[in-house]
């Protein structure tokens, strides 16, 4: 089975929250009045940004146990013992990428540029809120149509976390038409436009969705490390 579905989405339709943004400034509580302020002034100045959009691809897949490996085709993911765990029940698997685009990235660029260090920052948490938005609401809608055929989801997992190297990114994009949702890869696998993500979710009878946990993750590069947030990679 191969299907191929794509979404497209409008900031104001991914209902972003100026809280949550505050806490993966670091801001738990009680974030001070102008960062809100700042995070509410650069969402209505990126509010008509075009470009984000996601998809997946549904495939027949198998798991080797022996070596934690997400069998697909011809190519096989060591996605390692914790991402094997939570997909080890999976039938098939939906493969996605997703992007907020490139003005979300440009604009925080040019800002930072300017010297406005602090109004780039939160720009670049937008991105990564609204890409992360997004592909909560595709999981949603693919949640939704499994469960008429009596199936169920995992969580998303991605390449360069939980021990699974992000140089399989290349082989995850080979099953996608070239530049899908106008994402390509560098020679070193990074995804550009930069605020995208790719991954994999297990679909099958027996699969279960477990919300992520950052305790038994061993990434010290991401970001939403210790943040109590539904953005994260691996659990």
């Amino acid at each position: 089975m191969n299907t191929l579905v794509r979404h497209t989405f409008t900031l104001e339709e991914l209902n972003l929250d100026t809280s949550s943004m505050a806490r993966m400034m670091g801001y738990e509580k009680d974030a001070p009045e102008a960062i809100l302020e700042m995070i509410d002034r650069e969402l209505v100045q990126v509010e008509k940004v075009d470009g984000i959009e996601g998809g997946y691809t549904i495939l027949d897949a198998q798991l080797v146990r022996e070596k934690h490996v997400l069998a697909i085709g011809k190519y096989e993911f060591q996605v390692g013992k914790s991402v094997y765990h939570h997909l080890r029940e999976a039938e098939q698997v939906a493969l996605f990428i997703c992007t907020a685009g490139e003005m979300i990235s440009k604009r925080s660029k040019a800002l930072m540029s300017s010297g406005d260090l602090m109004e780039g920052y939160v720009v670049d948490i937008i991105g990564s809120t609204a890409v992360e938005a997004a592909m909560d609401k595709i999981s949603e809608r693919l949640k939704t149509s499994l469960e008429l055929t009596g199936n169920n989801c995992t969580n998303r997992y991605s390449p360069g976390y939980c021990g699974w190297d992000v140089a399989e990114q290349s082989q995850l994009f080979s099953f996608f038409p070239e530049a899908f949702c106008g994402v390509t890869l560098t020679d070193s696998c990074l995804m550009m436009p930069i605020k995208s993500v790719s991954g994999v979710m297990g679909i099958g009878k027996n699969v279960t969705y477990k919300p992520y946990t950052c305790s038994s993750c061993d990434s010290n590069q991401c970001i939403y490390k210790g943040k109590k947030t539904n953005v994260a990679f691996c659990s």
